[in-house]
Parts: structure tokens; C-alpha cells; sequence
């Protein structure tokens, strides 16, 4: 009996990760010493509609490189 209750206490009915978010869209990062395209990740369209620039780690050149969002 005390499982089912437990069960059924720690599935929520709906979810916020679950909502359908419109304004994010996938982007690709493209390191641009290589152009080895290592990460993905999201981003809000509505709130930053320029292309994101970050430093981040490239395997490939075996160091911290700037990558660029690629279409």
C-alpha cells in the first residue's frame, strides 16, 4: 500500500521541462580555427536573435577556441 501511495505522489501531472517551448531553437557551434562543429545546444530566438559567440574547449585544436552558431 505504501509504494502506490509513493508512486503516485512522485509523478507530477504535467511537467514545466515538458511544455512545448516555441521560442528556442536548436543551434550548432562551430569552432572556427577547425570548423569541427563540437557542441550543441538551445538558445531563445525572441530574447537573442543575433548569433551566439562563446569560448569554449575544442578537442580537436586541444584548446579553448571561440565558437560561432552555424546554420
Amino acid at each position: 500500500m505504501r509504494f502506490a501511495k509513493a508512486a503516485a505522489r512522485s509523478a507530477p501531472a504535467s511537467s514545466p521541462k515538458s511544455s512545448n517551448n516555441m521560442a528556442r531553437e536548436k543551434v550548432i557551434l562551430e569552432c572556427t580555427d577547425c570548423k569541427s562543429r563540437n557542441y550543441f545546444t538551445t538558445k531563445n530566438k525572441r530574447q537573442h536573435p543575433e548569433r551566439l559567440e562563446t569560448r569554449k574547449y575544442c578537442r580537436r585544436c586541444n584548446g579553448h577556441r571561440v565558437h560561432k552558431e552555424t546554420k
